[in-house]
Protein backbone atom coordinates (compact mmCIF):
# COMPACT_ATOMS: atom_id res chain seq x y z
CA UNK A 1 0.00 0.00 0.00
CA UNK A 2 2.78 2.44 0.91
CA UNK A 3 4.71 1.66 -2.25
CA UNK A 4 1.62 2.22 -4.39
CA UNK A 5 0.96 5.61 -2.82
CA UNK A 6 4.56 6.64 -3.36
CA UNK A 7 4.29 5.72 -7.04
CA UNK A 8 1.12 7.75 -7.50
CA UNK A 9 2.59 10.77 -5.77
CA UNK A 10 5.68 10.67 -7.93
CA UNK A 11 3.56 10.44 -11.08
CA UNK A 12 1.44 13.42 -10.04
CA UNK A 13 4.55 15.41 -9.28
CA UNK A 14 5.90 14.76 -12.75
CA UNK A 15 2.59 15.80 -14.36
CA UNK A 16 2.53 19.00 -12.30
CA UNK A 17 6.08 19.81 -13.28
CA UNK A 18 5.23 19.28 -16.95
CA UNK A 19 2.23 21.57 -16.71
CA UNK A 20 4.24 24.31 -15.04
CA UNK A 21 6.92 24.02 -17.68
CA UNK A 22 4.39 24.17 -20.52
CA UNK A 23 2.68 27.23 -19.02
CA UNK A 24 6.01 28.99 -18.57
CA UNK A 25 6.92 28.23 -22.17
CA UNK A 26 3.62 29.64 -23.44
CA UNK A 27 4.12 32.80 -21.38
CA UNK A 28 7.60 33.17 -22.78
CA UNK A 29 6.42 32.76 -26.35
CA UNK A 30 3.57 35.25 -25.81
CA UNK A 31 6.02 37.75 -24.40
CA UNK A 32 8.34 37.30 -27.36
CA UNK A 33 5.45 37.74 -29.83
CA UNK A 34 4.26 40.87 -27.99
CA UNK A 35 7.76 42.33 -28.05
CA UNK A 36 8.04 41.59 -31.76
CA UNK A 37 4.71 43.30 -32.43
CA UNK A 38 5.75 46.35 -30.42
CA UNK A 39 9.02 46.46 -32.33
CA UNK A 40 7.23 46.20 -35.67
CA UNK A 41 4.77 48.97 -34.74
CA UNK A 42 7.60 51.18 -33.54
CA UNK A 43 9.50 50.52 -36.76
CA UNK A 44 6.41 51.32 -38.85
CA UNK A 45 5.81 54.57 -36.95
CA UNK A 46 9.46 55.50 -37.37
CA UNK A 47 9.37 54.78 -41.10
CA UNK A 48 6.16 56.82 -41.50
CA UNK A 49 7.70 59.74 -39.65
CA UNK A 50 10.69 59.61 -41.98
CA UNK A 51 8.51 59.99 -45.09
CA UNK A 52 8.96 63.32 -46.92
CA UNK A 53 6.29 66.02 -46.80
CA UNK A 54 3.56 65.32 -49.33
CA UNK A 55 3.23 67.51 -52.43
CA UNK A 56 -0.11 69.30 -52.91
CA UNK A 57 -1.43 68.85 -56.44
CA UNK A 58 -4.35 71.00 -57.65
CA UNK A 59 -6.48 69.47 -60.39
CA UNK A 60 -6.94 72.23 -63.02
CA UNK A 61 -10.10 70.70 -64.52
CA UNK A 62 -12.91 73.25 -64.65
CA UNK A 63 -10.76 76.10 -63.31
CA UNK A 64 -9.65 79.27 -65.02
CA UNK A 65 -5.96 80.17 -64.91
CA UNK A 66 -6.56 82.75 -62.17
CA UNK A 67 -8.66 80.34 -60.11
CA UNK A 68 -5.98 77.67 -60.39
CA UNK A 69 -3.17 80.00 -59.31
CA UNK A 70 -5.23 81.53 -56.49
CA UNK A 71 -6.02 78.08 -55.10
CA UNK A 72 -2.41 76.92 -55.45
CA UNK A 73 -1.16 80.06 -53.67
CA UNK A 74 -3.65 79.50 -50.85
CA UNK A 75 -2.74 75.84 -50.26
CA UNK A 76 0.93 75.98 -51.14
CA UNK A 77 2.84 73.34 -53.08
CA UNK A 78 3.82 71.09 -50.17
CA UNK A 79 2.03 69.87 -47.04
CA UNK A 80 3.45 70.31 -43.54
CA UNK A 81 3.57 66.53 -43.12
CA UNK A 82 3.75 63.31 -45.11
CA UNK A 83 0.88 61.86 -47.11
CA UNK A 84 -0.37 59.71 -44.22
CA UNK A 85 -0.14 62.31 -41.47
CA UNK A 86 -1.23 65.42 -43.38
CA UNK A 87 -4.23 67.17 -41.81
CA UNK A 88 -6.77 67.02 -44.64
CA UNK A 89 -9.55 68.97 -42.85
CA UNK A 90 -7.24 71.96 -42.39
CA UNK A 91 -6.40 72.09 -46.12
CA UNK A 92 -10.07 71.63 -46.98
CA UNK A 93 -10.93 74.59 -44.74
CA UNK A 94 -8.25 76.69 -46.45
CA UNK A 95 -9.68 75.92 -49.89
CA UNK A 96 -13.17 76.86 -48.72
CA UNK A 97 -12.00 80.31 -47.59
CA UNK A 98 -12.02 81.29 -51.26
CA UNK A 99 -15.39 82.88 -52.05
CA UNK A 100 -15.70 81.34 -55.50
CA UNK A 101 -15.22 77.74 -54.33
CA UNK A 102 -18.52 75.84 -54.33
CA UNK A 103 -17.18 72.37 -53.46
CA UNK A 104 -13.75 71.09 -52.50
CA UNK A 105 -12.37 67.58 -52.13
CA UNK A 106 -8.88 66.53 -50.95
CA UNK A 107 -7.66 62.93 -51.05
CA UNK A 108 -4.46 61.09 -50.20
CA UNK A 109 -2.56 59.48 -53.05
CA UNK A 110 0.49 57.40 -52.12
CA UNK A 111 2.18 58.17 -55.42
CA UNK A 112 1.23 61.81 -56.01
CA UNK A 113 0.54 63.25 -52.55
CA UNK A 114 -2.55 65.29 -51.71
CA UNK A 115 -4.94 65.53 -54.65
CA UNK A 116 -7.13 68.66 -54.61
CA UNK A 117 -10.28 68.93 -56.73
CA UNK A 118 -12.46 72.04 -56.63
CA UNK A 119 -15.77 72.95 -58.27
CA UNK A 120 -16.07 76.73 -58.81
CA UNK A 121 -19.32 78.64 -58.43
CA UNK A 122 -21.10 79.48 -61.68
CA UNK A 123 -22.39 83.04 -61.70
CA UNK A 124 -25.86 83.76 -63.04
CA UNK A 125 -26.15 87.42 -62.06
CA UNK A 126 -24.26 90.39 -60.71
CA UNK A 127 -24.70 91.45 -57.11
CA UNK A 128 -23.84 95.07 -56.51
CA UNK A 129 -20.66 96.30 -58.15
CA UNK A 130 -18.08 93.90 -56.70
CA UNK A 131 -19.78 90.52 -56.38
CA UNK A 132 -21.60 87.82 -58.34
CA UNK A 133 -24.33 85.40 -57.32
CA UNK A 134 -24.80 81.74 -58.28
CA UNK A 135 -28.00 79.79 -58.91
CA UNK A 136 -28.42 79.00 -55.20
CA UNK A 137 -28.41 82.69 -54.29
CA UNK A 138 -24.91 82.59 -52.79
CA UNK A 139 -23.05 85.88 -53.17
CA UNK A 140 -19.32 85.60 -53.87
CA UNK A 141 -16.30 87.55 -55.05
CA UNK A 142 -14.87 86.19 -58.32
CA UNK A 143 -11.23 85.20 -58.69
CA UNK A 144 -11.01 87.48 -61.73
CA UNK A 145 -12.45 90.99 -61.35
CA UNK A 146 -12.99 91.05 -65.12
CA UNK A 147 -15.86 88.61 -64.57
CA UNK A 148 -17.79 91.56 -63.13
CA UNK A 149 -17.88 93.08 -66.62
CA UNK A 150 -19.60 90.09 -68.22
CA UNK A 151 -23.09 90.76 -69.63
CA UNK A 152 -25.04 88.78 -67.05
CA UNK A 153 -28.79 88.80 -67.53
CA UNK A 154 -29.62 90.84 -64.42
CA UNK A 155 -28.02 92.90 -61.67
CA UNK A 156 -29.17 92.55 -58.06
CA UNK A 157 -28.71 95.15 -55.36
CA UNK A 158 -29.59 94.92 -51.68
CA UNK A 159 -28.64 93.04 -48.54
CA UNK A 160 -26.97 89.64 -49.02
CA UNK A 161 -29.64 87.91 -46.97
CA UNK A 162 -32.20 88.75 -49.67
CA UNK A 163 -30.07 87.52 -52.59
CA UNK A 164 -31.87 84.18 -53.01
CA UNK A 165 -35.32 85.81 -52.88
CA UNK A 166 -34.24 88.48 -55.35
CA UNK A 167 -32.88 85.87 -57.74
CA UNK A 168 -36.07 83.82 -57.56
CA UNK A 169 -38.19 86.89 -58.18
CA UNK A 170 -36.00 87.90 -61.10
CA UNK A 171 -36.43 84.47 -62.72
CA UNK A 172 -40.21 84.69 -62.45
CA UNK A 173 -40.39 88.24 -63.75
CA UNK A 174 -38.14 87.31 -66.68
CA UNK A 175 -40.56 84.55 -67.70
CA UNK A 176 -43.70 86.65 -67.21
CA UNK A 177 -42.49 89.73 -69.09
CA UNK A 178 -40.66 87.94 -71.93
CA UNK A 179 -43.83 87.86 -74.14
CA UNK A 180 -43.81 91.67 -73.99
CA UNK A 181 -40.28 91.81 -75.36
CA UNK A 182 -39.03 93.24 -72.06
CA UNK A 183 -35.73 92.13 -70.55
CA UNK A 184 -35.15 92.63 -66.85
CA UNK A 185 -31.91 94.50 -66.19
CA UNK A 186 -31.87 95.32 -62.49
CA UNK A 187 -33.59 94.38 -59.23
CA UNK A 188 -33.13 96.58 -56.16
CA UNK A 189 -34.44 95.82 -52.67
CA UNK A 190 -34.26 98.70 -50.18
CA UNK A 191 -33.74 98.31 -46.41
CA UNK A 192 -37.52 98.84 -46.04
CA UNK A 193 -38.12 95.93 -48.41
CA UNK A 194 -39.43 98.01 -51.28
CA UNK A 195 -38.65 96.58 -54.71
CA UNK A 196 -37.53 98.45 -57.81
CA UNK A 197 -37.32 96.63 -61.13
CA UNK A 198 -35.74 98.19 -64.23
CA UNK A 199 -36.27 96.87 -67.75
CA UNK A 200 -34.22 97.36 -70.89
CA UNK A 201 -36.77 99.77 -72.42
CA UNK A 202 -36.45 102.14 -69.46
CA UNK A 203 -39.64 101.01 -67.69
CA UNK A 204 -39.42 101.05 -63.89
CA UNK A 205 -41.75 99.09 -61.61
CA UNK A 206 -42.06 99.81 -57.88
CA UNK A 207 -43.67 97.31 -55.52
CA UNK A 208 -43.79 96.75 -51.76
CA UNK A 209 -43.22 93.55 -49.80
CA UNK A 210 -46.91 92.64 -49.54
CA UNK A 211 -48.10 90.19 -52.21
CA UNK A 212 -45.07 91.15 -54.26
CA UNK A 213 -45.12 88.16 -56.58
CA UNK A 214 -48.87 88.36 -57.11
CA UNK A 215 -48.74 92.06 -57.99
CA UNK A 216 -45.92 91.60 -60.48
CA UNK A 217 -47.72 88.72 -62.16
CA UNK A 218 -51.00 90.65 -62.42
CA UNK A 219 -49.13 93.60 -63.92
CA UNK A 220 -47.62 91.35 -66.60
CA UNK A 221 -51.12 90.20 -67.57
CA UNK A 222 -52.36 93.80 -67.62
CA UNK A 223 -49.46 94.90 -69.82
CA UNK A 224 -50.16 92.09 -72.28
CA UNK A 225 -53.79 93.17 -72.58
CA UNK A 226 -55.27 96.57 -71.65
CA UNK A 227 -51.99 98.48 -71.37
CA UNK A 228 -50.15 96.92 -74.27
CA UNK A 229 -50.91 99.82 -76.68
CA UNK A 230 -49.46 102.22 -74.10
CA UNK A 231 -46.39 100.15 -73.21
CA UNK A 232 -43.91 102.39 -75.02
CA UNK A 233 -45.29 105.46 -73.20
CA UNK A 234 -44.96 104.04 -69.68
CA UNK A 235 -42.07 105.34 -67.58
CA UNK A 236 -42.87 104.20 -64.02
CA UNK A 237 -45.55 101.94 -62.56
CA UNK A 238 -45.99 102.10 -58.79
CA UNK A 239 -47.71 99.05 -57.30
CA UNK A 240 -47.29 100.10 -53.67
CA UNK A 241 -51.00 100.63 -53.23
CA UNK A 242 -53.64 98.37 -51.72
CA UNK A 243 -56.12 99.11 -54.48
CA UNK A 244 -54.69 100.02 -57.86
CA UNK A 245 -51.47 101.60 -59.07
CA UNK A 246 -49.89 104.90 -60.02
CA UNK A 247 -48.50 105.46 -63.50
CA UNK A 248 -45.96 107.99 -64.72
CA UNK A 249 -45.92 108.59 -68.47
CA UNK A 250 -42.88 109.37 -70.54
CA UNK A 251 -42.49 113.01 -71.49
CA UNK A 252 -42.86 113.59 -75.24
CA UNK A 253 -39.80 114.74 -77.11
CA UNK A 254 -39.48 118.51 -76.93
CA UNK A 255 -39.73 120.41 -80.17
CA UNK A 256 -36.54 122.29 -81.10
CA UNK A 257 -36.26 125.78 -79.72
CA UNK A 258 -36.56 128.75 -82.00
CA UNK A 259 -32.80 129.27 -81.91
CA UNK A 260 -32.19 125.68 -82.83
CA UNK A 261 -34.82 125.81 -85.57
CA UNK A 262 -33.26 128.93 -86.98
CA UNK A 263 -29.85 127.29 -87.04
CA UNK A 264 -31.31 124.25 -88.76
CA UNK A 265 -33.10 126.35 -91.35
CA UNK A 266 -29.95 128.30 -92.06
CA UNK A 267 -28.03 125.19 -93.01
Amino acid sequence: MVAEQTTITTHQSRRLTARVGSHTLRQGLSLIVALLLVALVALAVYRIQQLPNAPIVVNPTGLSALQYHQLADTLGTQADNNVLQADLPSYLAQAQTLDWVAQADIRRDWQQGLQVHVVPRQAVAKFGSEHLVDATGTVFAPADSNDLNQPYWVRLQGEREYAAAMLQQAKQVTDWYAPLGLRLQEVIVTPRLSWLLRFDNGLRVLVDNERTTEKLYQLSILLQNQLQPQLAKLQTIDLRYKNGMAVTWRQPDHAPTSDAAAKDSGK
